[in-house]
């Protein structure tokens, strides 16, 4: 995915704010314990369905082979926490979705991915 990309950007710092807020956190302009590093990928995976034997020899694998096959296609949505003091990782999930060849079906999957992604993340205790 294209950096900082006008329609996929906002959509990822919206599902990502909504989920860190549903943990108690908020996003502040400056100071902050956290600093939030996402991204978002797009990939056709080739899924291999059969082969085809064009002529039948004494020897089948020497046969002229031709495959069947498609793409599906998958999106990957990752977020780093990253602690401001240390500048090293404080927390980092990954989810992975199946998107349909439409155009946009990817965009409709990032909410549903930030959730999956934050199930994982720890419940802060008051006071810590």
């Amino acid at each position: 995915m294209v950096e900082n990309d006008p329609e996929v950007a906002p959509l990822i710092k919206d599902a990502i704010n909504g989920e860190l807020s549903r943990k108690g956190l908020k996003e502040v302009p400056e100071g902050g314990d956290l600093q939030v590093s996402a991204l978002a990928l797009a990939q056709s995976i080739p899924q291999l369905e059969g082969f085809i034997f064009t002529g039948a020899t004494p020897d089948f694998f020497t046969a002229p082979v031709a495959t069947v096959g498609r793409y599906n296609r998958e999106g990957t949505l990752v977020v780093n926490l990253i602690d401001t003091k240390t500048q090293k990782s404080a927390w980092c999930g990954m989810a992975k979705e199946s998107i349909d060849n439409k155009p946009g079906a990817g965009k409709k999957k990032i909410g549903p991915a930030a959730a999956k992604l934050f199930k994982k993340y720890p419940k802060i205790s008051a006071g810590k």
